[in-house]
């Protein structure tokens, strides 16, 4: 197919959302002016002229793309350039946290009042490299800078945490600046307890169910066919097994909620770093409040070992001593030893009192710290309809704050896991979160002990 563009004349797209569309409009002519052809897609008719003139996406030589919050809540704009990494000129136009598929092209952070002009000299200078100074060529461990003309966002590559985010030592500086005044709350997931052995909710809900089966002399029974077989959801199946139980029900969830625990649980790396962060500092920085969603009692004990104050608060009226850290287990608490009312968020019926009841205690802690302070996310995969709920609310009411979730990428990178990695880090976006990526679990604790150093 022939192609419409000459090989000298190079072509450069602008995208940008509607509200920039005249800013576009101006990048163009300048680009322009500079002998390239160039076409704004935010303009529709332009956009159609494209495909008129059979350009295809080889034949474009830069991608400008005019980044504001607008165009990045477009799930569109996460996948349509996912292919051509190399390609994109990021120009940051607000104060957006970027997505994962901008970390390998270049970013500028214009500081003038002639964007058209500014966008123009950054082409210039991105399609003729031997006019940019070493320390502006992409590729750099650390991070890209370009000291002469057009003045970049430095944006962090790998580093030897393992850890990729959109600007990591800006996360980092938040974080630590946020433990120094005392406002940074660290919320945790289930995977902080798996990490010492703690079954994970479907392994402890297949092993009440394999006990049930016992119990009753169902042995022949298949438990896989048996799950299978019933309805799909977490919840009912906790409902089952409250049913199954009765009065028992707690007991039996502690015996299969510690059944695989390790020896020294606190001992794990991950629980381990948590303590290091949640020890007062000799400056006086310390953890505001830790929110758990977890049953078990296995930060605790790590707080004992290590001669960390606390207190553990599960039901509305319980209070904190005001020199001890408070632990909130907004799920119920039931730890290895006896405990009276565990109040504990198990079954469908609990959950559904969550959403019914928006000033329980449980729902108000989070959202208090939610819209007041800092928040740091471990273990949590975001599912949680009432945990998306709360931090949809929080962060409508102060988009200000800045909360991150550290997360694993997957291990195979293939084309479908980076388009779900993009997918996931604009979705923790959207709830206020910016994602702090990893390759290994083991990743993890590295990180949130740089958090305390």
């Amino acid at each position: 197919m022939e192609k419409l563009v000459e090989k000298k004349q190079k072509t450069i797209l602008i995208d940008a959302s509607i509200e920039y569309l005249k800013l576009a409009e101006e990048t163009k002519k300048e680009i322009t002016n500079k002998g390239y052809k160039a076409y704004n897609l935010a303009d529709k008719k332009e956009a159609k002229q494209i495909i008129k003139e059979k350009i295809h996406w080889e034949d474009v030589s830069s991608i400008v793309v005019l980044v504001s919050h607008a165009y990045l809540e477009s799930s569109y704009s996460l996948l349509k350039y996912s292919s051509f990494k190399s390609k994109i000129i990021a120009i940051v136009l607000e104060d957006v946290i970027l997505p994962e598929f901008f970390d390998k092209s270049t970013c500028y952070k214009p500081r003038t009042d002639n964007i058209p002009n500014y966008v123009a000299e950054v082409v210039v200078h991105s399609l003729n490299p031997n006019t940019l100074p070493k320390a502006g060529k992409i590729g750099s461990r650390r991070s890209v800078g370009v000291k002469k003309g057009p003045e970049t966002v430095a944006l962090s590559r790998d580093d030897s945490s393992g850890v990729k985010t959109d600007n990591l030592e800006e996360s980092f500086k938040t974080l630590k600046k946020a433990l120094s005044e005392n406002q940074l709350t660290l919320v945790c997931g289930a995977g902080v307890s798996i990490s010492s052995g703690i079954s994970a909710w479907n392994d402890l809900l297949c092993s009440m169910f394999n006990d049930v089966l016992l119990s009753k002399s169902e042995s022949d029974v298949n438990l896989d066919e048996l799950l299978s077989a019933i309805p799909n959801s977490n919840l009912i199946l906790g409902k089952y097994l409250k049913l199954q139980y009765q009065d028992g029900f707690d007991a039996a969830l502690k015996k299969n909620l510690y059944r695989n625990i390790k020896k020294n649980p606190e001992d794990s790396k991950l629980i381990k770093s948590i303590v290091e962060l949640c020890r007062p500092q000799r400056s006086m920085c310390f953890v505001n409040s830790i929110i758990t969603y977890n049953f078990d009692d296995l930060i605790e004990r790590a707080f004992e070992k290590n001669n960390v104050k606390y207190t553990s608060i599960w039901k509305e009226g319980q209070k904190s001593d005001v020199n001890s850290l408070p632990i909130y287990h907004v799920h119920g608490f039931l730890p290895n030893k006896k405990l009276d009312t565990p109040n504990l968020v198990f079954s469908e019926e609990a959950y559904h009192s969550q959403f019914i009841e928006p000033y329980s205690w449980g729902n108000l802690q989070q959202l208090n710290a939610f819209t007041t302070k800092v928040c740091l996310f471990v273990g949590i995969s975001l599912s949680d309809p009432n945990l998306r709920r709360l931090l949809d609310v929080s962060y409508r009411k102060n988009e200000i704050v800045s909360h991150y979730i550290i997360m694993k990428r997957a291990d195979k990178r293939l084309k479908c896991h980076e388009i779900a990695d993009d997918l996931f880090a604009a979705d923790a976006r959207a709830l206020g979160l910016r994602v702090m990526w990893c390759d290994k679990y083991e990743d993890i604790p590295g990180i949130i002990s740089k958090i305390a150093k």
